[in-house]
């Protein structure tokens, strides 16, 4: 049988990678509501990433949901039908209930086909993070079996390591992310969170910084101490700022020597929760702490 990866809309991964692995891939979207609009979040296909941001520029305030057991036990279906062996590797369960439903699909499902192969991973990761451990698993598929791929995929996800911080507090604030006096005093002193993602697969706050320049210094520090360039590039991901991510990557490659960088902008999913602004670096290294 063939094998695919499976992913969900929070896996921040650019348009070539889907290309080249386009009978490999696949990704289920979750659903995303803006002003008069529900869509599925194909990144930026229904809805570009341009047009999304600005919706949340003039005020708009997007809402995300799970995807449904109903909606995993489909999307197996028709990848079953297409004599498909499957691992879904998933957005971080500590951020997300979506792991579970895909368990309750993947359970309904084999009790339906007992023949079925279905594999679940929880990534303990999100946007380029979680896109950096599933383009290491993408790499394998010639040579490892899909259960192989998915050990391996179980011991690399605490090697991955997210830095990020964002423009607008108030997003976070929205999502029950930081306190709400916090948000409004750090926006007026132009404070920014430093945060990542635990071994539990939930954000935490790390630090904060005034400017950006101190941002880019404490992005270029993490990478300096935790980065190991054999295994990953560099990812860069973004809230529609293209400009302010190409200029970190080219302090990281002025810094540090580092030209496997990959940018690319932050899907609705991941938007919804951060706003435009927000920068995220991402990248395999020694395991995070």
């Amino acid at each position: 049988m063939k094998k695919v990866v499976l992913v969900d809309s929070c896996c921040n991964l650019p348009p070539d990678v889907f290309d080249q692995y386009q009978e490999s891939l696949s990704m289920i979207s979750m659903p995303v509501h803006i002003g008069n609009m529900d869509f599925l979040d194909d990144h930026g296909k229904t809805m570009s990433h341009k047009d999304f941001y600005d919706a949340l520029r003039q005020g708009n305030l997007p809402k995300t949901s799970q995807i449904t057991p109903t909606h995993f036990y489909d999307y197996f279906e028709k990848l079953y039908l297409e004599g498909k062996e499957i691992l879904y590797i998933s957005f971080s369960s500590g951020m997300s209930g979506t792991y579970s439903n895909s368990v309750i699909a993947r359970d309904m499902f084999l009790e339906d086909h007992p023949d079925a192969v279905i594999l679940l991973v929880d990534s303990h990761a999100a946007s380029v993070g979680y896109g950096a451990l599933v383009l290491k698993a993408l790499e394998s598929l010639e040579t490892l079996s899909l259960e192989a791929i998915a050990d391996a995929v179980e011991r690399e996800r605490f090697n991955v390591h997210h830095v990020f911080s964002v423009s607008d507090l108030m997003f976070l604030k929205n999502g029950g992310r930081i306190p709400p006096a916090l948000a409004t005093v750090g926006t007026l002193l132009n404070l920014k969170p430093i945060m990542d993602i635990d071994l539990a697969g939930r954000l935490r706050q790390k630090n904060k910084v005034r400017g950006k320049s101190k941002l880019y210094q404490h992005f270029i520090a993490v990478i300096k101490d935790r980065y190991l360039p054999e295994k990953s590039a560099i990812h860069i991901g973004h809230g529609d700022c293209e400009a302010d991510a190409r200029e970190l990557a080219d302090l990281i490659e002025k810094t540090l020597g580092y030209d496997q960088i990959i940018i690319n902008p932050e899907s609705p999913t991941i938007g919804s929760h951060v706003g435009p602004g927000m920068l995220v670096v991402s990248f395999l290294g020694n395991e995070r702490a």
